[in-house]
């Protein structure tokens, strides 16, 4: 057998080990919070760093923080970390898998859940996938009770200053962010509702835009666009939508559609993006040209899906642009608006 073959462990810690001190579940669910869940990855090295000089010399504790920014890695790795943690005071052949094999189930799932739950469950999902990692401090602490000999590196039951520093930054960040989001939702719950039933009639245009559905409201003016003439919101299902209307000239509808589908692809460049487009010819016109254009993009994290309508009039070019994070039970949303979008009578009187 070559030294290769053999596995470097500690059986016993007869002489003295040294040992990061167990931490209390509050002050550890204290700093996962403020930390968005971010302190896992400190816990995971230094708890890497306690194994690789007490029970496994070949454990890296840096790689394996890198393993587990890794979705799918991250899962295997879990498993393996129970695993470590509990031979802190079991022999490997006497420590218990079924335990270690459910947790790192749960660990997949709440993983999973935390990064597609939509955004109002998404504080819910960030809490539920605390618990396989309270999981594992529980369960270092109980081994870390049977060791002995144990020198402790800091002391016991204290924030460090490095700990206490971070816990007061993140608080303010924390409250800062939530003061800055609800003042944000009391202006939008301020800006003006659009009945639905009612039609946009924008003075001065050649469009018009039936509103047939509820929570539709006026956006505040240039917060979408500067050079928009319309602007609108649906914040309960985050979706918005806004017109330009610009001279036809030289322009045909190729033209137009072209460049709005360049834009959309480089600024979703790194994503999946598929399109559908259908042409007809406005409804209650002379024959005018309209275009209506579905891009989905698949991102890593979220779906996003836009709606573009564009309409080409012998003078103007009338362009509605909507967007909305996918969502199957809402996808009517901006859907059903923009297909709305049409011409005033007699629009080329007009101007």
């Amino acid at each position: 057998m070559t030294d290769q073959d053999i596995v470097v462990e500690k059986e016993t810690m007869g002489s003295e080990s040294s040992w990061h001190p167990p931490m209390s579940w509050w002050r550890y669910l204290l700093l996962m919070i403020c930390s968005i869940s971010l302190y896992s990855l400190v816990f995971v090295y230094k708890t890497y760093k306690d194994l690789n000089e007490n029970i496994d010399n070949r454990l890296s504790p840096g790689w394996h923080v890198v393993g587990f920014l890794i979705p799918v890695v991250s899962v295997f790795l879990y498993y393996h970390f129970c695993k470590k943690i509990e031979s802190i005071s079991s022999p490997k052949n006497k420590i218990q898998k079924f335990p270690i094999v459910i947790m790192t189930f749960i660990f997949a799932v709440l993983s999973i859940y935390s990064f597609a739950a939509d955004d109002e469950y998404i504080l819910i999902g960030m809490g539920l996938y605390l618990l396989p990692w309270m999981y594992l401090q529980h369960r270092l602490n109980i081994n870390l009770a049977s060791v002995k000999n144990t020198r402790w590196r800091k002391p016991e039951n204290r924030f460090s200053i490095l700990q206490r520093s971070f816990i007061f930054i993140s608080s303010l960040s924390i409250i800062t962010i939530f003061t800055l989001f609800y003042l944000d939702m009391a202006e939008t719950d301020a800006l003006e509702n659009i009945r639905s039933g009612s039609v946009i009639i924008k003075e001065d245009y050649p469009f018009q835009l039936p509103i047939n559905q509820e929570g539709w409201k006026y956006a505040k003016k240039n917060s979408l666009s500067d050079e928009a003439e319309l602007e609108l919101v649906h914040p309960e299902s985050d979706a918005w939508a806004i017109i330009f209307v610009s001279e036809a000239g030289d322009q045909t509808i190729d033209d137009k559609v072209s460049f709005r589908y360049s834009q959309i692809l480089e600024n979703e460049g790194l994503s999946k993006l598929e399109t559908h487009e259908s042409r007809s010819f406005l409804p209650g016109t002379d024959m005018i040209p309209v275009s209506y254009t579905k891009y989905q993009i698949d991102g890593p994290v979220i779906s996003e899906i836009w709606y573009v309508a564009t309409i080409h009039s012998p003078k103007y070019i009338i362009e509605m642009i909507s967007y909305q994070i996918y969502d199957k039970d809402n996808l009517s949303t901006i859907a059903r608006l923009v297909n709305g979008l049409t011409l005033l009578p007699k629009v080329e009187d007009k101007k």
